[in-house]
């Protein structure tokens, strides 16, 4: 699962996609409340999709709450994801993402850790659709079982992409499960 991500808006590689975000199509009301730094479900952030980049709310409205991840193996079932996952996938910039271990004493407290790639940016393969009463495009965020090398912190991480798969991924003609299967599994931690 993938909760919260963070944008470090001093980032050169996110400075680009922050801009191109702001100047791009939507409401200035929608521009006005672009977020960066911690990044919470609801918020509205810098997507990319073929046309580039442009704003988005993160979570597509559920049966009960907002929907903010989809499992990666199994989108392509759900009536939710199936069309998201064939014809309109994005990528969502960060500078990382959190994840929340239990600490071994038990109870409710828990560990806050960053997750990230030293010294590079990571696209997050998403979702997005058009809703009705949304002002603009919402997303998800795709995700997979979590890599060896982070598994004791959460059993989830999401679908990482490398650089070379951003366009690959933004075309509707590719092959998104293939693409999925390439996902980075190796990422650096801290406790925050």
């Amino acid at each position: 699962m993938c909760g919260r991500y963070y944008i470090d808006a001093e980032a050169r590689e996110l400075g680009r996609i922050l801009r191109e975000a702001e100047q791009g199509p939507g409401s200035s009301m929608a521009q006005a409340t672009m977020k960066v730094g911690e990044i919470f479900p609801t918020n509205i952030v810098p997507v990319l999709g073929a046309h580039g980049a442009a704003l988005m709310k993160w979570g597509y409205s559920g049966y009960k709450n907002r929907v903010i991840n989809a499992r990666s193996e199994t989108a392509i079932e759900k009536p939710m994801f199936r069309k998201s996952l064939l014809e309109r996938r994005c990528l969502i910039p960060a500078s990382g993402y959190f994840e929340w271990q239990r600490t071994p004493s038990g109870g409710k407290t828990k560990q806050k850790y960053a997750l990230y790639r030293p010294d590079k940016s990571i696209c997050m393969a998403g979702l997005w659709r058009q809703e009705q009463g949304e002002e603009l495009p919402v997303f998800v965020i795709l995700t997979r079982e979590a890599g060896a090398g982070i598994a004791h912190i959460h059993d989830r991480m999401p679908v990482i992409l490398p650089e070379a798969l951003w366009s690959p991924w933004v075309s509707a003609a590719a092959d998104p499960v293939r693409l999925m299967e390439q996902a980075i599994q190796t990422v650096a931690f801290r406790a925050v």
